[in-house]
């Protein structure tokens, strides 16, 4: 579905990402896993369309999203939680689930964003804000709640409900397990795992490797925005190397 192919990305003069090439599958959770500065979120960064001066090719089923505007790429079905959540602190729990799903009432026509007919709006609203706050029941009892006001967790669900909202078929998430405790990581964990039954595509950024790892169905390494190692689970944790060099593990 989501196919990265010789991709580099500059900030300014600083060359982030390297010819950096992966895919994700429907259904699949791939890791890209790299210690801080490695270039993950940059190339998660310019999925998405946040960053202009790229390189290379990204596509999603095929069609070329390398040039688009990130609305237009969050409109086509990708959707990006960043590092850090970047709520609106000061809006209600509700309010910032409804601004998720904005892009995806809008019609592209002329290149321009036209919403759809008000009443067919409400109804798809309602229906997909029900559909994301069964999967965060604590954000049910507190949708009059400010972001601000919630706990890391709870940021963080919300971070990824809002996400969500927009109807996603590539879910990027940057770093969502930093600053949680653990309990909450693996309920985090147990979330993407039934996100990827119901058919979604996600690529996790993560440095925890022993979170990252058994969840996903293919992980790359990152280096100095270089991709050195792809491969399954299995096979990267038994390269010696590897774990060492790279993983963090003895």
């Amino acid at each position: 579905m989501l196919e990265v192919c010789s991709l580099s990305v500059w900030h300014g003069r600083v060359q982030a990402v390297r010819q950096a090439s992966l895919k994700v599958e429907p259904g699949e959770i791939v890791a890209l896993l790299g210690a801080n500065g490695a270039g993950k979120s940059s190339l998660l960064w310019a999925i998405a369309g946040g960053i202009r001066s790229v390189e290379g090719q990204v596509r999603l089923d095929g069609q070329e999203l390398t040039r688009l505007p990130p609305e237009r790429i969050a409109a086509l079905g990708v959707a990006l939680v960043p590092e850090g959540r970047q709520l609106f602190g000061t809006m209600s729990v509700r309010d910032n689930l409804l601004l998720g799903a904005y892009l995806p009432l809008c019609r592209h026509k002329a290149n321009l964003l036209r919403p759809l007919p008000l009443v067919r709006a409400s109804a798809l609203v309602q229906a997909r804000l029900s559909a994301v706050l069964s999967l965060f029941p604590a954000l049910s009892q507190r949708q009059e709640q400010l972001a601000q006001s919630l706990s890391g967790g709870e940021q963080q669900m919300l971070a990824i409900g809002r996400a969500l909202m927009a109807q996603p078929r590539v879910l990027l998430l940057d770093e969502p397990s930093v600053g949680l405790a653990p309990e909450l990581v693996r309920t985090l964990l147990r979330l993407l795992q039934q996100l990827r039954q119901e058919g979604l595509a996600i690529l996790l950024v993560e440095q925890e490797v022993h979170g990252a790892l058994p969840i996903a169905s293919r992980a790359y390494i990152m280096e100095t925005g270089r991709i050195v190692a792809e491969g399954t689970p299995a096979q990267l944790m038994q390269s010696a190397a590897l774990r060492q060099a790279y993983l963090g593990l003895s």
